[in-house]
């Protein structure tokens, strides 16, 4: 699955479960072909806050950011970032 090519300055986050690598949608439901699995932020300071909140409600969560041309930046979860 390719994170989507978004306006400058935007960021996108995808969600997966830690133990399984099972992407999840943005209901945080598994992802199985059918909805939107992107979250999608108007920087990336927004997307960062959203990351840790994230892990914080729910340590069972990998989350990766992606810069708007699709390109990896990061990812984290309850171990911190790689």
């Amino acid at each position: 699955m390719k994170p989507p090519i978004l306006e400058n300055n935007k960021h996108s986050v995808v969600a997966v479960e830690f133990n399984t690598g099972i992407v999840l949608k943005t209901d945080f439901e598994r992802h199985i072909g059918q909805g939107e699995a992107f979250h999608i932020f108007e920087n990336l300071e927004l997307a960062i806050k959203f990351v840790d909140r994230k892990i914080l409600e729910d340590s069972d969560l990998q989350l990766s950011i992606y810069n708007n041309k699709g390109e990896y930046l990061f990812t984290k979860d309850k171990n911190g970032k790689t």
